[in-house]
């Protein structure tokens, strides 16, 4: 048995170090004493019903992307990581040597409470920000390059699709705006190339990992502490829940199929032009069918869910909000 997995409970004795993964966000590798080695991340929550609500974001989340699946952490887990920390800032007073700055770190972050899940490392994480940063900064553009292969690639764009379509329903705006209108307007963060994103909110947030030897999208960050449509304790359908946007009106066709070209400009936008030497040559990185391509990939999604759901309430497990979003999409 590893020191450290997913399936199993946190044993502050199997503890051997930290990393800070992204300097200014909660996340950390934990190694253990064999090298095994999960990775762990604090929600800033404050409701009663937050940690139920993350579980229920993440669970969503892996139907469609599994490499994302992810664990609450325990009470129990919670203590024995403290308990870990603390063992080592008291070993380090003791021997008058500095603490491990990552361990302070990750000290000084669960002092701040808050609610941790786990998720197992992933291999050849990259993120669209730092791919742009790269090629905008330095001139590097593989990262672009890699990213637009991996998109183009069969399965690429559809799975970008399920994870925006699993958004929606968790009503995650942390990715893309999946609640505003595409009419036109932009409501995206500033691209660095120059202009505005569509609904592209968060660069950081679009993230690919290396699976069965390729690069592929993955659900990671599937939940927004603060967002307004992320509690599934309640008995009603939020006003305005991003959701409604999955199910089966011409309303919400329309809006799927909007959207999912506003996703493509916005991708494309930041990816930015190919250079070519034949004047004729296509500068774009994605498929003319790109759009079409992240529709079916939300279309598959929303149906993927619809069926976990479906099972979930028949063995009675899904709360009441969960039954109130099912039934406000006729699911």
């Amino acid at each position: 048995m590893p020191d450290l997995a997913l399936n199993q409970v946190i044993d502050s004795n199997r503890i051997s170090s930290c990393t800070e993964l992204s300097p200014g966000r909660p996340v950390y590798l934990l190694v253990g004493h064999d090298g095994s080695s999960l990775v762990i991340k604090q929600e800033l929550t404050i409701h009663a019903s937050d940690p139920q609500n993350l579980d229920r974001a993440l669970k969503n989340m892996a139907v469609v992307s599994p490499s994302a699946t992810a664990e609450v952490l325990t009470l129990l887990e919670v203590l024995e990581l403290q308990s870990w920390v603390d063992l080592e800032h008291d070993v380090a007073q003791m021997t008058f040597r500095a603490l491990d700055p990552n361990i302070q770190t990750l000290r000084n972050t669960l002092g701040q409470g808050g609610t941790w899940h786990k998720t197992n490392k992933l291999a050849g994480v990259q993120d669209l920000n730092d791919a742009v940063a790269r090629a905008t900064q330095h001139a590097d553009k593989s990262g672009v390059r890699a990213i637009a292969a991996a998109l183009n690639r069969p399965n690429g764009l559809e799975a970008l699709g399920q994870i925006i379509a699993i958004d929606m329903f968790n009503g995650n705006h942390d990715r893309f705006d999946v609640s505003y209108v595409p009419n036109g307007q932009a409501v995206g963060v500033p691209n660095p190339r120059g202009g505005q994103f569509m609904a592209l909110v968060n660069l950081g947030n679009v993230i690919l990992h290396i699976h069965n030897g390729a690069l592929r999208p993955v659900g990671l960050d599937a939940y927004e502490a603060m967002g307004a449509f992320r509690d599934f304790s309640g008995g009603a359908t939020p006003h305005g829940w991003s959701g409604l946007n999955l199910g089966a009106t011409p309303a919400a066709s329309t809006f799927r199929t909007n959207f999912s070209q506003d996703i493509v400009t916005d991708l494309e936008a930041a990816l930015g032009p190919r250079n070519r030497k034949i004047a004729f040559a296509t500068k774009r990185r994605l498929p003319t069918n790109a759009a079409a391509r992240v529709l079916n990939g939300i279309n598959v999604g929303a149906l993927l869910l619809r069926q976990d759901l479906t099972a979930l309430r028949q063995a009675n497990g899904a709360s009441a909000g969960l039954l109130a979003r099912m039934n406000s999409l006729n699911w």
